[in-house]
């Protein structure tokens, strides 16, 4: 079986992300990185950059370096400029506010790049459409802080935008960027609305050590339907193909949920699926579609 196709491509990306992550998280504890630091705020700033730098679509390294290595480069560019920025914004503003802001910049980023392609900001041209979506990001997230402040779900959008990023373009792929845009503003906000309500209703919260865990494993538990591309129903029709990913993240979730109830409230799993998303970020998307082609006809 060719390893660079599907499961086996799924499993080695897997399996190097975990590594990386096992890497990472044990060097930040012996060099005595803040847990917080290293587990939940650098990663957040390594998605704001590392997924933004998606729309740049290779650049500055098309034709010049072969995957995985142009994709390593970008995702290392990610960590050290996302460490280096959220130390200006510590020196700035509270940590918290500064959190805050870089959470609901994180939205923006994620509409804007994902469902509108960078549209219109594309029309610049790399490398200026790629660095305007930073800034029209960061400052619409700032704005968007100063009328709601700091509230415990600034950053929970981000489960059910990558859930619905299992149905691909469906149901808007036909409209234009800015109807495609609108659309998933108002799914993933009314989505992310109803998150609150369930957790409210559990009596928990996205920043409560409980809470938080369980997001980190709904968060974790669709990271293998990514690596594995869909795989071996990426052929199936939208909406059959996202419902089953939905589907299959949920039924892992409740059976890591049943066999480790007892670590929810260590921080081990929102930990874990937020450093293991950077670098599946890095080796899966970033470096794509190393190390073979896409799966299906290329309908990812």
């Amino acid at each position: 079986m060719n390893w660079k196709t599907q499961p086996i491509k799924g499993v080695v990306l897997l399996a190097i992300s975990f590594v990386f992550s096992w890497i990472y998280l044990t060097g930040t504890f012996f060099l005595g990185v803040d847990p917080f630091d290293s587990g939940i705020i650098w990663p957040t700033t390594w998605f704001f950059f590392g997924f933004g730098a998606l729309s740049f679509g290779g650049w500055p390294f098309t034709n010049k370096l072969k995957q995985p290595w142009a994709g390593i480069i970008m995702g290392t560019f990610a960590w050290i400029v996302g460490i280096l920025v959220w130390i200006g914004l510590k020196a700035w503003m509270d940590p918290y506010a500064g959190y805050s802001v870089l959470s609901y910049a994180l939205f923006f980023l994620f509409i804007i790049s994902f469902f509108m392609y960078n549209h219109p900001l594309s029309k610049l041209g790399q490398p200026w459409g790629t660095l305007a979506l930073y800034v029209v990001s960061f400052i619409l997230g700032y704005f968007l802080f100063l009328i709601l402040g700091s509230r415990d779900w600034e950053w929970l959008y981000i489960i059910p935008g990558l859930l619905f990023g299992f149905f691909g373009e469906w149901p808007v792929s036909s409209q234009k960027p800015y109807r495609r845009g609108a659309f998933w503003t108002v799914v993933i906000t009314i989505s992310t609305l109803v998150l609150v309500l369930i957790l409210n209703a559990l009596g928990t919260s996205a920043y409560d050590p409980w809470g938080g865990d369980l997001l980190g494993i709904i968060f974790l538990a669709m990271i293998p339907f990514w690596a594995f591309e869909n795989w071996p129903y990426a052929d199936k029709p939208q909406p059959v193909n996202g419902i089953i990913s939905i589907v299959g993240t949920l039924a892992i979730t409740a059976v890591v949920y049943l066999i480790f109830s007892n670590l929810l409230g260590t921080y081990l799993f929102s930990t874990w699926s937020f450093v293991l998303w950077c670098f599946y970020g890095t080796f899966g998307l970033l470096a794509a579609p190393w190390p073979g082609e896409w799966s299906a006809d290329g309908d990812w």
